[in-house]
């Protein structure tokens, strides 16, 4: 049981491996000096490495359990990534040490040496990761009582005329020229390209499928949120983020049974990072966040997905459409820098 402070066990854990890996180097030091045993500090390093991964995976659950606000999304992503780089050299450096035990009982200073040294760029890594998670909790607030305040500071979205400046959204009220201008716009032959209609009282987009609307500014990291309703398609729909083209993107694909993947399309070709599951139906809010190497898909402030892939180029925002008719209430775009 977590105590009711707590958001998960993330805080519980985090301390562990730090604190074992420091009281690891400074026996390995001192013991090196006294030229006595290393078993002692073998053992601690192994642990610290069992410790690093508890935290990492208890981290990343954590993190994939809360909607991360646009401001802190680049620095969670660099804390995940020096976390997954601690665990690997703390892992496999402990295992390392205590398999040398079992070797040799007696180590002269000619590999002690070297092995304190790479124990001391380890402790940079350790350092690294814990100063970007620092940041989360001083400058964020991510996983304290501050946070929803914190993440409620950030910076709202601003005209659409005005989005050079930073994020932007869109209502049909702006009216659809507003949405259009600058925009490319592939609809396939035969069906009726993008429009206004009145649907559930309040006025909305229509687009029929096959369409692709790409628009936005250029940007790298990104966080879409659009507001649907895809029970008329028949297919299904993309948000589509980081665009060269109608052909080459990143995206996460609802179908209508619900399963939701992310990948992206080179060339007119997809390939998959990630999949999920989500019970869907009627109006619901999709939010897409794709930012260096992690992408992550939530439904109503839910994640449903969090893959991982290569770094997409800097590109466009918008809607594809397979086939039948996706409605449409609002789409907003948010650089992350």
């Amino acid at each position: 049981m977590l105590p009711e402070w707590a958001p998960n066990a993330h805080p519980l854990l985090v301390h562990f491996p730090i604190a074992l890996f420091v009281a690891a180097l400074v026996a390995d030091v001192v013991l090196a000096i006294r030229r006595r045993d290393d078993a002692v500090a073998a053992w601690l390093y192994f642990a610290a490495g069992l410790g690093a991964l508890a935290a990492f995976l208890s981290g990343r659950n954590g993190a994939d359990a809360m909607l991360i606000p646009a401001h802190a999304v680049a620095d969670l992503n660099t804390h995940a990534d020096w976390g997954l780089r601690a665990v690997w050299l703390l892992g496999l450096f402990g295992l390392a040490r205590v398999g040398l035990l079992f070797l040799s009982k007696r180590r002269d200073m000619k590999l002690r040496l070297p092995l304190i040294a790479v124990a001391a760029v380890a402790m940079f890594v350790v350092a690294r990761t814990a100063e970007h998670g620092g940041k989360l909790v001083y400058a964020h607030g991510l996983g304290t009582s501050a946070g929803e305040d914190v993440a409620m500071m950030a910076p709202p979205p601003v005209a659409a005329g005005e989005r050079l400046q930073g994020s932007w959204t869109w209502t049909p009220d702006a009216g659809l020229a507003t949405l259009l201008e600058g925009a490319t716009v592939d609809v396939g032959t035969g069906v009726a390209p993008p429009r206004l209609e009145y649907r559930d009282g309040e006025t909305v987009l229509a687009i029929d499928g096959p369409s692709t609307i790409l628009v936005a500014d250029t940007v790298t990291g990104v966080q879409v949120d659009v507001r649907i309703d895809p029970d008329d398609v028949r297919e299904h729909v993309r948000v589509v983020h980081n665009a060269t083209g109608v052909d080459g993107y990143h995206y996460t694909e609802l179908q209508q049974d619900g399963s939701m993947s992310q990948g992206g399309r080179v060339a007119g070709a997809d390939a998959s990072m990630a999949s999920g599951q989500s019970s869907v139906s009627g109006w619901q809010v999709l939010r897409v966040v794709g930012e260096g190497t992690h992408y992550r898909a939530y439904i109503d402030g839910r994640r449903v997905t969090h893959g991982h892939g290569p770094a997409a180029p800097a590109g466009r925002t918008g809607l594809h459409v397979a086939d039948g008719t996706l409605y449409v209430s609002s789409l907003s775009a948010t650089p992350i820098e």
